[in-house]
C-alpha cells in the first residue's frame, strides 16, 4: 500500500516524543460547546489547537451519499482500518476515478492501483506542471500505470435508479489568465461534455474545517472559512491562553509547516507560561 510513512517509522516518532514526558491521551476528542476554552477553567495553564482539516470538500454538496463515491479521508481511511478488506474487494477489477491533483489525490491513485483495480484515472482540471503534488509522486503513479486525464472538469455522476454510481461527467477545459496564485485559471469548453464510465471515484478536491468546530472554541477568532486567526510570530489566538496551529490556521498546507508551527508555538508558550503570576500553591 502506498503510504507516506510506515507504522514502525510512525512508532518510532511517537517513542520519541513519548521520552520527553508528553502523554497521550486517545480516544479522547475535545468537541462540544466551549470545549477546548474549558480546559483552560479545569486546570491546564495552556491549549494548542492542532485539529486539522477533516472534513472534505464534495462535488455535490446536496448528494454525499452516492454509492460508489468516496472523500478521501474516508477512502484512505478504510486502507488502514478493518475495512481493507471490503475496500479492496470494491477496487480489485474495477474502474477508479480519482479526481484532484495534490498529494493525496496521489496517494488514492496509487493505492487503488497496489489493490488490482482494472484502470485508475486521475482527474485533475489544470495541466500536469500546475499540479500541487510532488514530481515524484506523480511520476510513481504514471509507472503504476495511473492514467492522468488533464485540463477534465468534473461537473457532475451519472447514477443508475438504485442510487449506485455508473460514471463521472467531465467537461473539458483550457488555460486562460493566471489567478492569484499565478497559475493560469481553467476554462471549460463549451459543448465538450462527456462521460467516464467508472465503479468508484475518490473526491481529493480539498479539506475545510468541520462544521460546527468554531463552536468548540467560540471567543477564538476565526475567518470566513472557519479557520483559526493567529499571531504568526507566536501562534497565539484571541484568547489569553490558546494557541493554534497547522491546517486549521493556515488551510491545506504539509505536514513540515504544521511542525513549524507547533514549535513556534510551543516557544511561545514557555515563554507566556513563565511570564504569568504565580500561583498560590507555587509560593507555598
Amino acid at each position: 500500500m502506498s503510504s507516506r510513512f510506515d507504522a514502525s517509522f510512525l512508532e518510532k516518532e511517537l517513542e520519541d516524543i513519548r521520552r520527553l514526558g508528553v502523554q497521550f491521551q486517545c480516544r479522547s476528542p475535545v468537541e462540544g460547546p466551549a470545549a477546548a476554552e474549558r480546559l483552560l477553567q479545569e486546570g491546564y495553564e495552556a491549549v494548542f489547537l492542532g485539529p486539522g482539516l477533516w472534513d472534505a470538500h464534495r462535488l455535490r454538496e446536496d448528494r454525499p451519499d452516492i454509492k460508489g463515491v468516496y472523500a478521501s479521508v474516508d477512502y484512505l481511511e478504510a486502507l488502514s482500518d478493518d475495512r481493507l478488506e471490503a475496500m479492496a474487494a470494491q477496487i480489485c477489477g474495477r474502474v477508479v476515478a480519482v479526481v484532484g491533483g495534490g498529494s493525496v489525490a496521489m496517494d488514492c491513485v496509487t493505492s487503488a492501483a497496489q489493490l488490482g483495480a482494472a484502470d485508475v484515472y486521475l482527474v485533475y482540471r489544470r495541466s500536469f506542471g500546475q499540479m500541487p503534488a510532488e514530481e515524484d509522486e506523480r511520476i510513481e503513479a504514471l509507472r503504476a500505470g495511473v492514467h492522468f486525464l488533464l485540463l477534465q472538469q468534473p461537473i457532475d455522476f451519472a447514477v443508475d435508479d438504485a442510487g449506485r454510481l455508473k460514471g463521472l461527467r467531465l467537461v473539458r477545459t483550457r488555460l486562460g489568465a493566471p489567478d492569484n496564485s499565478g497559475r493560469r485559471t481553467p476554462e471549460t469548453v463549451h459543448g465538450s461534455e462527456w462521460l467516464l464510465a467508472a465503479d468508484m471515484v475518490v473526491e481529493a478536491i480539498g479539506n475545510r474545517a468541520e462544521k460546527g468546530s468554531s463552536t468548540w472554541y467560540p471567543h477564538v477568532s476565526v475567518d470566513r472559512k472557519q479557520q483559526v486567526k493567529v499571531d504568526p510570530a507566536t501562534g497565539r489566538t484571541s484568547v489569553d491562553g490558546i494557541f493554534a496551529g497547522g491546517d486549521i490556521v493556515r488551510g491545506p498546507s504539509l505536514v513540515v509547516n504544521a511542525v513549524r508551527d507547533g514549535k513556534t508555538a510551543a516557544a511561545a508558550i514557555k515563554e507566556y507560561l513563565n511570564q504569568r503570576p504565580a500561583t498560590k500553591e507555587e509560593i507555598s
